[in-house]
């Protein structure tokens, strides 16, 4: 699954499907598109994104059960 995380507001966004365009609302406006399929990422500030993996989310979520 494609995944990001914007560094300037925190927010992890994840495209669950093909044509699946997800964005974040702060002014870097980073968005992740893609899902399984490919995963096409951008923002108004490159280096104010990170790149996921398809577990990050899962294993923080573990924890806080």
């Amino acid at each position: 699954m494609a995944k990001i995380k914007c560094l300037q507001c925190g927010e992890i966004l994840h495209s669950k499907h093909r044509h699946d365009f997800v964005q974040c609302k702060c002014s870097n406006e980073a968005f992740v598109d893609g899902g399984y399929d490919y995963c096409r990422y951008g923002a108004m500030k490159m280096h104010l994104v990170e790149i996921l993996p398809d577990d990050v989310e899962d294993k923080k979520d573990e924890k806080t059960k």
